[in-house]
């Protein structure tokens, strides 16, 4: 059957015009999908077909803005413009606003986050920690001794410590061609291996991941009791795997042990002061021991303000206490420790710091907005100073604690502005001082360097 040309034609027309429909009602539909699953992310789409990150290295985070009052319809051209203007222009305040400030926060988090990962890093290199996945290799050593004092007895329940150190070739970097072979050094602290038998004998099977495979370490013994000094490390060199090596002596030294209590001037106990006791003595309170080699021992109080410092060398010792909230004492303790000693401290009394605020006002009267940083410098009754540093707020005041409550005098030094001095004080501790209302001048501009 053969139709005539006018309705062939008419046909052709008739299907091109519904192919032409049907596509444009596919594509319509398509792209509404694809504006939906934009908008709600992976979970609106059972099969996404964007990559999903299988481990925790490999994580990408998108966050799309949500609003649950706006529904999705036809796109409006002009309102995608308008909003592409509202994005640049918000975009050109925040970064005006964080030109502004003089560090911005996200820095601060990210200059952080450097720091702590550099720490980190450095760790893995010294084999402190080990590396996640990475592959070490156990190196076994035995070694047995004896614990003793300087006047030869066996030393009963000491702590025999060891720590391994080794060398190894380390590979070129990549693409490297040099043939230099360089050596990497490397430690690993093992910590207690053994505790003293009443004659002071011990005996260790050590076993330490290394992180490279070695033929040779070196193990340091060291060992730690109550009543007694650390002695001098002994190093037990090129010890080979399973290999034993016996009479590895430690000596230790007869020391005497201190104790004691620090409170408040009510007689209450102070916690987390922390008491550090220094060799020598010395004449003058303000100055501290500084002679090289002088041992050293500090320990933190506890709920009830009691320490207990143990390990003190014979001969004599001064005390010093610190405090977050109080001030260290002006007369610090001397004593003369005895070997196989314990001695009581009598309490260590400590005042409480107090705060104190000042005001900042520009030459007409009017308060400092700028809020600058100022430093207030305090003199005590002992003619020593402490600088404690705050921030102004929006009126102009200035709040600093931990002010010794023996500052008689301070000096006012706000950054950008000149110094103020000679100002006296009259405390009452554990309150807000007001140290009054001062008129401060911009420092003069600096002359500008001619070419």
């Amino acid at each position: 059957m053969r139709f005539p040309r006018a309705t062939t034609a008419g046909l052709l027309s008739l299907l091109i015009g519904g192919c032409v429909l049907g596509g444009y009602l596919y594509f319509s539909q398509a792209s509404q999908g694809n504006a939906i699953r934009a908008c709600v992310g992976p979970e609106g789409d059972a099969e996404p077909r964007h990559h999903v990150p299988a481990t925790k290295t490999d994580v990408a985070t998108i966050v799309l803005p949500a609003d649950p009052d706006k529904t999705i319809g036809p796109v409006d051209e002009h309102a995608q413009l308008k909003g592409e203007e509202s994005a640049k222009e918000g975009a050109k305040e925040s970064a005006n606003k964080a030109s502004d400030q003089e560090l911005p926060p996200e820095q601060t988090e990210k200059e952080k986050a450097v720091a702590e990962l550099t720490k980190l890093l450095e760790k893995i290199e010294n084999s402190e920690i080990e590396t996640p996945g990475a592959e070490t290799f156990p190196f076994t050593v035995t070694i047995s001794g004896r614990v003793i004092d300087d006047a030869g007895r066996g030393v009963d329940g000491a702590q025999v410590s060891a720590r391994f150190s080794y060398t190894f070739a380390k590979p070129p970097a990549s693409g490297e061609r040099s043939r230099r072979q360089v050596s990497s050094a490397r430690s690993t602290d093992v910590g207690v291996v053994a505790t003293t038998d009443a004659g002071g004998h011990y005996a260790a099977t050590i076993t330490a991941k290394l992180s490279a495979k070695v033929d040779l370490v070196n193990v340091a013994m060291s060992a730690k009791a109550e009543r007694f000094a650390p002695g001098t490390t002994v190093l037990v060199k090129e010890v080979k795997e399973a290999e034993q090596r016996t009479g590895v002596d430690l000596l230790m030294f007869s020391a005497g042990i201190v104790t004691g209590r620090v409170v408040d001037r009510q007689g209450n106990p102070l916690k987390d002061v922390t008491v550090r006791g220094i060799q020598g003595r010395s004449e003058k309170s303000s100055e501290p021991v500084g002679r090289s080699g002088s041992a050293t021992q500090t320990a933190k109080t506890d709920a009830d303000g009691k320490f207990k410092l143990p390990g003190l060398i014979a001969g004599d010792w001064i005390f010093f206490a610190t405090s977050k909230t109080h001030q260290e004492p002006d007369q610090p303790d001397n004593l003369t420790v005895l070997a196989g000693s314990e001695h009581i401290l009598p309490d260590i009394v400590m005042a409480p710091f107090t705060s104190v605020r000042v005001r900042l006002l520009n030459e007409d009267g009017t308060a400092v907005t700028e809020r600058p940083s100022a430093t207030l410098y305090f003199k005590h009754g002992n003619n020593s100073t402490r600088g404690i540093s705050g921030r102004a707020d929006a009126e102009g005041y200035v709040t600093v604690t931990g002010v010794p409550t023996d500052a008689t005098e301070f000096s006012l030094n706000p950054r950008g502005y000149e110094a103020v001095t000679g100002n006296y004080l009259r405390l009452i501790e554990g309150q807000l001082n007001e140290a009054g209302e001062y008129r401060i001048r911009p420092l003069p501009a600096k002359p500008k360097r001619s070419r």
